[in-house]
Formats: C-alpha cells, structure tokens, sequence
C-alpha cells in the first residue's frame, strides 16, 4: 500500500487522514477553479456571478 492510499484508509479524524482530506480537497478546488478546466467538463461556468446581484428580479426563461 502506497502512503497516499494508507493516508486515505487510516481512521477518521487522525492525523495522516485529516491532512490527505485537506490536500485532496485543495487540490481539487484549485484545478476545477480555473475556468480553463471547464472546457474539458463542458462546464459553461456558474449561473450567476458570484454576489448574486440579481437576486430580487424575476426568474428568466430560457
């Protein structure tokens, strides 16, 4: 067993879990952040930018 594959079985809450949780976590935010990433997942970007700032108006319809 490799050390990413035992840091990911060890129990929850230890210390060799909770820093390969954290890694994975961050490593995945950051690579699917990018808007570059989204081309290849056919990801058009999200709905609204971020703030929300036309949250009181009516819903369009496509």
């Amino acid at each position: 067993m490799d050390i990413d594959a035992a840091a990911a079985a060890s129990p929850e809450c230890s210390t060799p879990r909770t820093f390969f949780q954290a890694t994975f976590d961050d490593a995945l935010f950051h690579a699917y952040a990018d808007a570059r990433a989204w081309t290849g997942l056919t990801y058009a970007g999200p709905p609204q930018p971020i703030g929300f700032p036309d949250h009181a108006a009516a819903l369009k319809s496509d």
